[in-house]
């Protein structure tokens, strides 16, 4: 939306709301004011009406008293003065005072006398016509007065409401005794009202109450209803009881002209509104939204070549000009700083090369003389040493490995954050990956007398696909500080399902558990950050470099992951990390299938808690039921019991290390016992001992297994183990021809051709090649190594990379053109100090065959020799 729809969009709804506020102030506070004058009228109205009645009565009352307060009169009540009324009293009299009635009424309740008129004040009626009909007549009326009875009042009578005055009749000074009442009254009809209406100006009404309650007769009420505002009040008759209804009818004009007077109040108020608004919309258009509007197309062209100059925009000195001024200003900046960023990318590009090529570099400057001192550390360690000796060359291969460690720490870190890590997925084995973890940090365990657990949950899916090596990685990692800062009790690997695992990816937790020191609180927070260590001090009894963490930290974060620590000092910790992998669904070779083990009664005896949970979980998942104790005692315990319940149990996994009865004594106990000497046995060890399978088969022992076992190596041994398999013999040893013998057999053939600048490396290569017996020669640089190549002929060639004249890429390349004329192809692997990203891939793009970084590991480069000789071979065949 558009500022100018905006800003139109603000003034109509400002605009609503300011009449909106407006009458319903109006309505709020004026409104009511109306109503209440009007109400005030109507009070006004009837409090003139009943004033209206109170002077009917008080001159009703001046009439009694001038014809009641009197000698004569009084004389004529008590029978002295007969002819009174014809003297004193006309008819015409009655006419000229206005009066319907006059009577006297003796103290015995007799009607002495009286004359009465109709309404229109023209004839004589009889007296009785108005006599009251609540007291039965003009005698019943008398027989209620009292001697002291006096009132002015409404009477209902035959011809309808009267208003009465009545008082004893007295002599002219009041003396005398009581000898009647006289009664004074004048009927209220349609003209009576019509008069006082005209008098009053007021609708007004005087009706009878006819049996109605008298409570509500009683109440004065005020009713608003068909444009009128009606209060009514009651009028007592002569014996104190409401008698009739005063009622006066006010028009609702006070409010009706209040409305008109709001509406028409309302209307100035917002025409007077609508021109404010619109005056304010075009002062704004004009001073603000169409300078904005100029300015936001200036800078939508900001990308332009050129800045078009507005001169209405830079002349003006309010804020739209400082606007326009500062803006154009900073484009020039931006234009400037983005010339001096541009110069500086190819600084840092030109830097990041460097430091790329520098550290390709030092991986090189650094693997080369540690591959000779761990390689010739490794050939010594297999001469004879004295015991001395041997010590020494322990900790040359101890050093040298803490070394390698810090070095690739610092190289897999500087390659993390240089950004040149990648992650290459490809489909592994779960339980692959995380036993070999537990394997390769077993012996540190072992000598620590630290119990290692791998738990896999049995539900998750066999095989996934994501960077084993990097998920490896982090694993060693974690386990290894895990034993690193444990000095007793146990180290778990767990790996359980986070997500549903039937789905085509999986949420993995991987989990590693132990009952180490712990970390304080306080370090947690920083316990990843690069070269950050819990204990920092200079007494701290565990070395490192700080970035073990870190790197495991980048390499979860590069797939995906989020890795924390749980921790409680001195009790333990968990370092767990969590990533999502997809489910393999590409076949695996296959392995052995032990489903004849399903079924078999298999009983663990470990003294550890978790090892029992974790080995029940796998005995479960094989389809074999299993129940689990604590000791060897209370394991020969079930174990009778359930012989003798003709239920035996067909297996025992047994740990090797238990208190009070280890696994060794319970063993030859269960063989000593006839009922239980056929149960299988196999024994879990912490420690590989050098006699234990001597030991062990003495006893009897069906099979035994290292600490933590592998699920799968469990499951064969199992499974022989019930159906009294022997383990599979060892492969007998390849007849590998000597270098004496290949020498004899073909002078101009050789096993391995090795291109190795670095004389330390060549020696080092050497005593690997002849350890593993095989013929080799070798060649100080590439150029050197193609020309041994077309002579010698080798099975295979370990090619350096670095090397002067040709390096180990060019030398390669020549190797495979010189290969494009004959029908064969050599194995060539490359050994080189590079081991940064890509150094792999390069290798493989110039045609070598495999890659082995240095340090080289004499086991793992004759395995790498063997394997591709023995693949050379059968491709041959």
């Amino acid at each position: 939306m558009r500022i100018t729809q905006k800003v139109s969009l603000a003034l109509v709804i400002a605009f609503a709301a300011l009449c909106a506020f407006l009458w319903a102030a109006l309505q709020l506070s004026v409104a009511p004011q109306f109503t209440e004058f009007e109400l005030q009228k109507a009070e006004d109205n009837f409090e003139r009406a009943h004033n209206i009645i109170d002077r009917e009565l008080n001159q009703l009352e001046a009439y009694r008293r001038d014809y009641g307060v009197w000698d004569d009169a009084y004389e004529f009540v008590t029978g002295e003065n007969p002819d009174f009324l014809e003297e004193e009293l006309p008819l015409s009299l009655l006419h000229e005072l206005g009066l319907n009635i006059y009577i006297y009424l003796s103290a015995d309740g007799a009607l002495i006398d009286g004359v009465a008129i109709d309404g229109a004040m023209e004839n004589e009626v009889a007296i009785d016509a108005y006599a009251p009909t609540r007291f039965e007549g003009w005698r019943g009326f008398q027989k209620a007065l009292t001697s002291a009875d006096a009132a002015q009042t409404v009477m209902s009578t035959e011809a309808g409401l009267m208003l009465v005055a009545y008082a004893p009749v007295t002599n002219t000074d009041g003396s005398g005794a009581y000898a009647g009442h006289l009664l004074t009254g004048r009927i209220i009809d349609a003209d009576y009202i019509a008069a006082m209406r005209k008098q009053t100006r007021v609708e007004l009404q005087v009706t009878p109450l006819m049996g109605a309650p008298i409570e509500v007769a009683a109440i004065k009420s005020v009713v608003r209803a068909d444009g009128f505002v009606t209060v009514a009040a009651p009028l007592n008759g002569a014996d104190g009881e409401a008698i009739a209804m005063l009622s006066a009818r006010t028009p609702c004009d006070i409010t009706v002209i209040g409305q008109n007077t709001i509406r028409s109040t309302f209307l100035f108020l917002t025409i007077a509104a609508m021109l404010f608004i619109a005056i304010v919309s075009v002062l704004l258009n004009k001073l603000a939204i169409r300078p904005i509007e100029k300015l936001t197309a200036i800078i939508k062209d900001a990308d332009a070549e050129k800045l078009a100059i507005v001169d209405d925009l830079a002349d003006r000195k309010d804020e739209v000009g400082v606007l326009y001024s500062s803006f154009t200003n900073l484009l020039k900046r931006i234009d400037e700083h983005t010339k001096q960023l541009a110069d500086a990318l190819k600084v840092a590009e030109s830097g990041e090369r460097a430091k790329t090529h520098f550290l390709a570099n030092m991986s090189h400057e650094i693997r080369t003389p540690m591959n000779g001192v761990m390689g010739m550390a490794d050939l010594l360690a297999g001469t004879k040493l004295t015991d001395t000796q041997k010590g020494f060359v322990d900790v040359i291969v101890k050093s040298g490995d803490a070394l390698l460690t810090i070095i690739n720490d610092i190289l897999d870190f500087s390659k993390l954050d240089a950004g040149m890590a990648s992650i290459n997925p490809a489909p592994f084995i779960l339980a692959d990956v995380v036993e070999d973890v537990s394997a390769l940090v077993a012996a540190r365990a072992t000598s620590k007398h630290v119990e290692l657990a791998v738990r896999i949950d049995p539900n998750l899916p066999y095989s996934f696909v994501g960077d084993a090596g990097r998920l490896r990685q982090i694993l060693i990692n974690l386990a290894g500080n895990a034993v690193k800062f444990t000095e007793k009790g146990y180290v778990l690997i767990d790996v359980s399902p986070v997500s549903e695992t039937d789905e085509e990816r999986v949420a993995l937790k991987f989990s590693v558990v132990d009952t180490g020191v712990g970390i304080p609180e306080h370090k947690r927070a920083h316990i990843f950050e690069k070269f950050n260590q819990a204990d920092t001090s200079s007494t701290r009894a565990h070395e490192g470099t700080g970035l073990g963490l870190a790197i495991a930290k980048a390499l979860v974060e590069l797939m995906g992951g989020e890795i924390g620590v749980e921790s409680t000092p001195d009790a333990g910790s968990t370092f767990w990390f969590s990533i999502a992998l997809a489910v393999n669904t590409k076949e695996l070779p296959k392995v052995e299938d032990y489903e004849e083990a399903a079924g078999a009664r298999i009983l663990i005896i470990d003294d550890n808690g978790v090892n029992r949970r974790i080995l029940e979980e796998q005995t479960s998942a094989w389809g074999c039921p299993s129940q689990s104790c604590d000791s060897g005692e209370e394991g020969l315990k079930i174990l009778r019991a359930a012989a003798d319940q003709g239920e035996p149990f067909d297996l025992v996994i047994m740990d090797y290390q238990m208190p009070h009865l280890n696994g060794v004594e319970a063993a030859r106990l269960i063989r000593a016992e006839h009922s239980l000497a056929a149960t299988a046995i196999i024994m879990l060890t912490s420690v590989d001992h050098a006699n234990a399978s001597e030991q062990f088969k003495e006893i009897g022992i069906d099979g035994h297994l290292t600490k933590p076992a592998r699920s799968a190596a469990l499951q064969r041994a199992v499974a022989r183990a019930l159906h009294h398999t022997a383990p599979e013999p060892a492969a007998a040893p390849e007849n590998k021809e000597t270098p004496a013998q290949t020498a004899s057999q073909n002078k101009d053939c050789i096993d391995v051709l090795v291109a190795e600048d670095n004389e330390v490396n060549r020696l080092v290569v050497s005593h690997i090649l002849k350890a593993g017996g095989y013929s080799y020669d070798m060649a100080v640089n590439g150029r050197e190594a193609v020309e041994k190549f077309r002579t010698l002929k080798p099975k295979l060639i370990l090619m350096d990379v670095s090397m002067p004249e040709m390096n180990g890429y060019e030398a390669t390349a020549a190797i495979r053109d010189i290969e494009k004329d004959e029908s064969r192809r050599t194995p060539i692997i490359g050994v080189t100090a590079h081991a940064v990203k890509g150094d792999r891939e390069d290798c493989i793009t110039s045609g070598m065959d495999d890659y082995v970084p240095k340090p080289v590991s004499p086991a793992k480069l004759t395995a790498k020799i063997a394997e591709h000789i023995s693949a050379a071979a059968s491709d041959a065949a």
